[in-house]
């Protein structure tokens, strides 16, 4: 019988075991897994599926044993396929198949030479966080929630602050989180010292000339299906910060807002570059769902909104429950 109702895993066998002891990163584009700090490729098995929400890249193994930093990357969501077991006793971060773009998705702040607006923050369970209007003009709403896709779907990025005096360029809004699926017929164990993050980038500072700062992109997607789930670390979809708005000055640039956490605290908005900016928004986490809109007033640029959280779902028996955040809810 199929260990998920994604795809048949009756049909991929079983790979060998794969060990990750050396920070690394898997890209989902290429199928290739590197080791950082010598750029040496390690084979792994992976295959292609299509599900009802897109392609979805597959590794196929063993035993999936996590023993230093793992990033995963690429345009496609990713699914571990262990036919034996999971150990995570060190960090997952999660970009593959985050969305570049969504339907209601945040609006860009708007532009003015005398105080540009922020970037709305992303959404995705959680609405995101409107960005603060700069001294004369609107910032951009933030992004809709929405309901769980029915299959691995990344969240949604923020959007960019608005343009400022000679034509500079606002904030970035933030990456989003991506989707990871971790499936095994047996025992995912996430220790004390693992855990598996995909939240959203904080917004990026505006550079200067009363710019916008970009919104927080939004939480991702992370799905757990085995007989027993025994997390005694993190499993953590949070929002992004709102970037700071910048002030009058060429030079005088916000600060970024932070990542989302790997914890339940909200990730802090840009502040403390410049007097004059807006601060960012903090982004949603724990049971703070929604991106926040930044609380003071500027008359420069304005800070962008904070990014909402993703999804987090699990399939069998929780053993030990360290931190979700959001919670944890029933897949599918």
């Amino acid at each position: 019988m199929t260990a998920t109702e994604q795809f048949d895993t009756c049909q991929l066998g079983s790979g060998g075991d794969l060990t990750i002891d050396k920070k690394s990163t898997y890209d989902s584009d290429t199928g290739t897994l590197t080791v950082n700090s010598s750029a040496t490729v390690v084979p792994v098995d992976h295959m292609v599926v299509t599900t009802a929400t897109g392609p979805l890249d597959v590794i196929v193994t063993g035993m999936f044993d996590v023993e230093a930093s793992l990033t995963v990357t690429g345009a496609m969501p990713v699914a571990i396929f262990a036919a034996t077991g999971v150990t995570i006793g060190d960090q997952i971060a999660v970009i593959a198949g985050a969305q570049t773009s969504c339907a209601d998705g945040p609006i860009n702040g708007s532009a003015s030479s005398s105080g540009a607006g922020g970037g709305g923050g992303g959404a995705y369970q959680g609405s995101g966080g409107p960005g603060l209007a700069g001294g004369s003009a609107p910032g951009g709403n933030g992004g809709s929630n929405m309901s769980r896709p029915a299959g691995l779907v990344g969240g949604c990025p923020g959007a960019t602050g608005g343009i400022g005096g000679g034509g500079t360029l606002g904030g970035i809004g933030g990456v989003a989180g991506g989707a990871l699926l971790i499936v095994t017929p047996h025992t995912i164990a996430i220790t004390s010292t693992g855990g598996i993050n995909a939240g959203g980038n904080g917004g990026s500072g505006a550079p200067g000339s009363q710019a916008g700062g970009g919104g927080g992109g939004g939480g991702g997607m992370i799905v757990l299906e085995a007989a027993t789930i025994s997390n005694m670390g993190f499993v953590t979809a949070n929002g992004g910060g709102g970037g700071e708005g910048a002030g009058t000055a060429t030079t005088d640039s916000g600060n970024d807002g932070a990542p989302g956490t790997n914890d339940t605290t909200q990730a802090k908005g840009g502040g403390g570059g410049t007097s004059e900016g807006g601060n960012g928004g903090s982004g949603g986490a724990g049971t703070m769902l929604a991106g926040a809109a930044p609380t003071d007033t500027t008359s420069s640029g304005g800070g962008g909104g904070g990014g909402g959280v993703g999804f987090i779902g699990f399939k069998g028996t929780l053993t030990a429950a360290g931190t979700f955040s959001p919670a944890a809810t029933a897949w599918p």
